[in-house]
């Protein structure tokens, strides 16, 4: 991807000339025409794509293909003003360099993907801009192998960008190496360069992987120390790097975003935002706000959910990223998180919860059992086919009255109870040992009525492991 660096002033804008537009046309809109050629034979380059880049913060950029019989192209739908363009090879291996638009002939174009190194092009409402035309070189191709500095082993992911020497401007398309390891090449103007690593933030693609650094530069600390590599056009020899990775402590990363109520789409205070990494759980409140900034998360890609930080006495059903009630993860979305960085915008809008009190009591004397729990769960299995939780399992001590179990936070839906305690077989209620037989209890907002499920004695076993999720009496939890 292309990562944007204005290196300056953008150059005036150059002198075009101008036909009328199509009979049928939007206000504020007009059309950029011209052609692509190679600037040695003069051919057109028929594989060729041009992008109009619309700097208005309201429209997206315009990208239109050439016509792949002369190599011209016609961008329609253009808003108008005077922006940057850019022609490059839009196939998987490109035969040329990338260009900015530089003016009028003989000089139609500048090597490299400089969004401040070019002319403007000036779009006109209702008229056709003509003669933007772009001359492309024949690319150097550089492939870049990267490998962990300890371990030697191949790293994925790794985006590298190329800037010309001495001006750092953008020289070509990023490249580094794919989600397999294996290298992208990038097809840059011959000359020198210097190669920063780049985490893409902006555009949400091929990240730096975790536990890695971003934003250095290969052979130095900055620009004007980094290592200088030379390429010439066609095939350049593979360049090798190896990459340190952070120290272990280093590998985190933050994530903010809001909290609302659902119904009201006010902001809550006193809920909480938990990232769940493979070993680092961290979890932060929201302000009156119903803002939250959770530190110290785990670097890749980590599930988050929310819900009342006391799901015992809130009044909210926990949610994971992108709003499934529930603690479906099936239907969650991960979280890119990146070391040393801030990832923006993660929110929420809990729901109503629904409350039910289960009396847990054995099946042979009816008396109720002290240190019993109940874990509810969706009476519908999910897209994977398993068992997911509509709330957090908890023990008697959230009502202090043994056998008494008080789930407070339970999405109002179709549901089905499991109760366990220490010796006792975990039973479901009305099915026994078996989810399949259990009977559904169907659980609206607010008090919902009371239910009992009687467990069986695990006569010469100890059970004291819960399935499921168990809670302790300070509020954690986890799957």
């Amino acid at each position: 991807m292309m990562k944007k660096v204005l290196a300056g002033a953008l150059v005036a804008a150059a002198t075009f000339s101008i036909a009328p537009g199509p009979a049928a046309h939007a206000s504020g809109f007009g059309e950029v025409r011209g052609k692509v050629f190679d600037t040695v034979t003069g051919k057109p380059d028929k594989l060729a794509c041009v992008i109009i880049w619309i700097q208005d913060g309201v429209n997206p950029p315009v990208t239109v293909n050439v016509n792949p019989l002369d190599g011209t192209y016609d961008a329609v739908n253009v808003a108008t003003g005077a922006w940057p363009a850019t022609a490059y090879d839009c196939v998987t291996v490109p035969k040329h360099w990338p260009a900015m638009y530089g003016g009028p002939t003989p000089a139609p174009s500048i090597p490299g993907v400089n969004i401040g190194g070019g002319a403007l092009v000036n779009v006109i409402d209702g008229i056709a801009t003509t003669g933007v035309d772009f001359g492309l070189g024949k690319a150097a191709i550089t492939r870049i192998t990267v490998k962990d500095s300890k371990t030697k082993k191949t790293i994925p992911n790794v985006s590298i960008c190329p800037y010309q020497v001495p001006n750092q401007f953008q020289f070509a398309f990023c490249g580094g190496t794919d989600g397999a390891g294996k290298g992208v090449p990038i097809y840059s103007p011959p000359g020198s360069m210097r190669l920063q690593i780049n985490d893409n933030r902006s555009s949400g693609t091929n990240p730096s992987p975790p536990g890695y650094p971003v934003g250095i530069w290969i052979g130095g600390a900055d620009f004007a120390s980094a290592t200088t590599f030379t390429v010439a056009s066609g095939a350049n020899p593979p360049f090798n790097l190896l990459y340190d990775p952070l120290p272990a402590g280093s590998r985190t990363g933050e994530v903010t975003g809001t909290i609302t109520d659902k119904v009201t789409g006010l902001p809550l205070a006193g809920a909480c935002a938990t990232a769940w990494g493979t070993t680092i759980v961290a979890s932060a409140p929201t302000s009156a706000d119903g803002t939250f900034d959770i530190v110290g998360v785990e670097n890749g890609n980590v599930e988050i959910s929310a819900g009342d930080c006391d799901h015992v006495t809130g009044t909210h059903t926990n949610v994971v990223y992108r709003n499934h009630p529930g603690l479906d993860t099936s239907k969650q979305k991960l979280v890119r998180v990146l070391v040393g960085t801030v990832t923006p915008n993660i929110n929420f809008a809990l729901p109503l919860a629904g409350q039910i009190l289960v009396h847990v009591v054995d099946a042979n004397t009816g008396l109720p059992i002290d240190g019993a729990g109940v874990t509810p769960y969706k009476s519908a299995l999910n897209t994977l086919g398993g068992q997911y939780q509509t709330g957090f399992g908890v023990g008697d001590w959230t009502t202090g009255t043994p056998g008494d179990v008080l789930l407070s936070d339970l999405v109002a839906a179709s549901s089905k109870l499991q109760g366990y305690a220490p010796g006792y077989e975990s039973d479901w209620y009305g099915g026994g040992t078996d989810f399949t037989l259990a009977k559904k209890v169907h659980i609206t907002v607010g008090a919902n009525p009371a239910i009992t499920i009687a467990l069986v004695p695990q006569l010469g076993k100890h059970n004291s492991a819960a399935p499921g999720i168990m809670a302790t009496a300070s509020g954690g939890a986890r799957r």
